[in-house]
């Protein structure tokens, strides 16, 4: 239904601000925690590759252990490395809050909401337009009886299709005249609906012309 009426682009997306008294996880904590547990996922990995170059070490040949040794030797300064990077990480949480508040998050990444007049508005306007294509659909239950769907897709195919719009201030009448639709029974199902809505003598807003509706085949 959003696509079909077009919702989206009546809809004003307007952003307000949440009460910035609420206690949230601070962000920047949230960071840091994650990097120091990928930094000592590598610390365990690369010493499981150490242990498994010293296990591997022992029943080789001399010509072996000189590769072997420089192997060790690039993964300890790796994981010194890792370590010292583990508790700059761990240093600098410690100085960071676990929960701040809103208005303390940087302006570029405080959260924010959607005017929740907007999301009413918008629940609203569905509304409508699913009553109006219920009782429309309803008119012509008649001849659709037996597949509601085909009426909805008539009522979809109705509403898209082009009209010309006739006014005529003389006999104060604003004519809309539908263009035929795909077959015989839809326009007559049509014709039906048009028949009803100008038994109703309905006034164009603002002006004093009355609606007439017809199809391209009457």
């Amino acid at each position: 239904m959003r696509q079909e009426y077009n919702i989206d682009r009546i809809i004003q997306y307007n952003v307000s601000e949440i009460d910035s008294n609420i206690m949230i996880v601070n962000r920047e904590y949230s960071n840091l925690t994650y990097q120091f547990k990928k930094v000592r996922e590598r610390i365990s990995m690369h010493q499981a590759k150490l242990y498994t170059l010293i296990e591997e070490n022992v029943p080789t040949e001399m010509e072996q252990t000189s590769q072997n040794l420089k192997q060790q030797m690039e993964l300890r300064q790796r994981i010194e490395s890792l370590q010292q990077q583990y508790q700059s990480l761990i240093e600098t949480r410690k100085n960071k809050p676990y929960k701040i508040s809103i208005g303390q998050m940087p302006q570029s990444t405080r959260y924010n909401k959607l005017n929740t007049e907007s999301k009413y508005l918008q629940n609203i306007i569905k509304i409508i337009c699913y009553r109006a294509e219920t009782a429309f659909a309803n008119t012509m239950a008649s001849c659709y009886s037996k597949n509601r769907d085909e009426i909805r897709a008539l009522v979809k195919s109705v509403i898209f299709s082009k009209a010309d719009l006739i006014p005529d201030e003389v006999n104060k009448t604003l004519t809309i005249k539908l263009y035929s639709l795909a077959t015989k029974r839809d326009n007559l199902a049509v014709q039906k609906d048009c028949d009803l809505l100008n038994d109703t003598e309905i006034i164009f807003p603002g002006t004093n012309l009355t609606l007439v509706f017809k199809t391209a085949t009457t």
